[in-house]
């Protein structure tokens, strides 16, 4: 017996000899005993639905549900969150935007609620199933680069002949995102392709520091996953990379010194990291509806970041111009790494150890390249991007690049819920998520 139901049973045991005020406890234990395992079902609202599934987790401490939608893959992994249930046995769950207010039938075994403060209402209803057979075989990896250990998963897809494997490198940040539910694999182990998602150095379990690395050493960290996998067992005939977001300066940079047969960016930028902070700068300013001296502080900061000396009069000019920004609005636009903490933090801002230009590795790349973008995102906006793709990619190499633009799709490739009109007085409420474009 495992050790949460020795540990439910012993409660259920001593229940009946306690005083009568805990006998909300009582239902609190057995709805938790009872939510175990896995759920299939849908929100709704109006007259849609989308579908997702709860697998619900109880250990000693807490109980903890994962959160999985079709609909969000392969940008979206897992999501995870505590899970609380009052002494009435009313089960309080979060989800994406928002929460479930749910209660269980324990002789059907339907869990169904709805969502507090939605209107029109959303509502849930589960079944619980089978935990399905995963479709990947995941294997714990760490490789080793100089001192740096990288940890990530190896998804091997299921029952079928594997040939190729990609990289999946991680953009900007250094928050810790989970290996083992990649959205990624999920998807492309339907088509025999592994996967191999680490994490970043500093981030999860690898060692190093994420927040003071360079672009050299994300590089370096590549190319020992790309080593691994030239040399696994499997023996795989094609192995290529996808950059998310940042993430593409990492795989065009290694792409210099290592062998991808093919790349596939998601989001990714094919300017240069100054080009693409100054477009970023312009369309930034029209949607966070900030003014023309906005714009003039905002590119004096800009151009300080990546060209001005390291001195303090520089970073007094920058704090003056961050008062401004906190003031005005625009310190939104600007990552913790993009502001100094000193004088000498001026010369280690991220800008300074990324500075990178993508032209002549993608010019020189023999593979074929997809490139995904998505239509409203300001952070790294497709007409441009495109435009470069089409210079590096031209006259006879220009079959080796596909371009797709989600139109409605932001930098996260996701689209945000909206009521759609189909005309003839006929609409549908969307829930939101990963255009199929993305998936297909």
């Amino acid at each position: 017996m495992s050790k949460i139901s020795l540990f439910f049973s012993s409660i259920l045991l001593l229940l009946p000899a306690l005083s009568s005020c805990l006998c909300g406890q009582d239902i609190a234990v057995k709805n938790a005993m009872l939510l175990e395992g896995y759920w299939e079902g849908a929100k709704i609202k109006a007259n849609a639905y989308q579908s997702f599934s709860l697998h619900f987790t109880c250990t000693e401490e807490k109980i903890e549900a994962r959160y999985h939608v079709p609909d969000f893959l392969p940008v979206f992994t897992d999501f995870r969150g505590s899970v609380e249930i009052d002494s009435l046995g009313r089960i309080f769950c979060p989800i994406w935007f928002g929460d479930m207010k749910l209660t269980l039938d324990t002789s059907r075994m339907i869990l169904s609620g709805y969502q507090p403060g939605s209107s029109p209402q959303v509502s849930f209803q589960l079944r619980k199933r089978p935990m399905p057979t995963a479709n990947t075989v995941v294997q714990d990896v760490k490789v080793q680069n100089g001192s740096i250990t990288l940890d990530g998963h190896l998804h091997l897809p299921r029952d079928q002949a594997i040939k190729s494997a990609v990289i999946f490198v991680r953009g900007r940040g250094c928050v810790d995102v989970s290996s083992q539910f990649n959205g990624y694999a999920k998807l492309l182990s339907q088509f025999g392709i592994a996967v191999l998602s680490y994490h970043k150095r500093g981030t999860g379990t690898s060692t190093g520091d994420c927040e003071n690395a360079n672009l050299d050493e994300l590089v370096s960290d590549l190319r020992s996953i790309h080593s691994y996998l030239r040399n696994h067992p499997l023996s795989f005939e094609h192995i290529g990379v996808i950059g998310s977001s940042a993430g593409a300066w990492v795989a065009a940079r290694a792409a210099e010194q290592t062998d991808f047969d093919f790349m596939i960016s998601m989001v990714g930028p094919s300017t240069s990291v100054y080009e693409q902070q100054m477009q970023s700068l312009e369309y930034g300013l029209e949607e966070f509806g900030l003014t023309a001296q906005d714009e003039a502080d905002l590119i004096e900061f800009t151009e300080l970041s990546f060209n001005a000396p390291v001195a303090q009069s520089t970073f007094d000019t920058m704090q003056q111009l961050l008062t401004k920004a906190k003031s005005n609005g625009w310190i939104g636009l600007l990552e913790g790494s993009d502001i100094p903490n000193s004088p000498g933090g001026i010369d280690s801002l991220w800008v300074r150890r990324h500075r990178y230009d993508p032209r002549a590795s993608l010019s020189d790349f023999k593979g074929p390249m997809l490139a995904i973008f998505g239509g409203n995102d300001w952070i790294v906006p497709y007409k441009e991007n495109i435009a470069r793709l089409s210079e590096c990619f031209s006259q006879s190499r220009a079959g080796l690049l596909t371009t797709v633009v989600a139109p409605n799709a932001g930098h996260g490739l996701y689209e945000l819920p909206s009521r759609v009109e189909l005309g003839d007085m006929q609409s549908y409420w969307y829930f939101g998520g990963v255009p199929p474009v993305v998936r297909l």
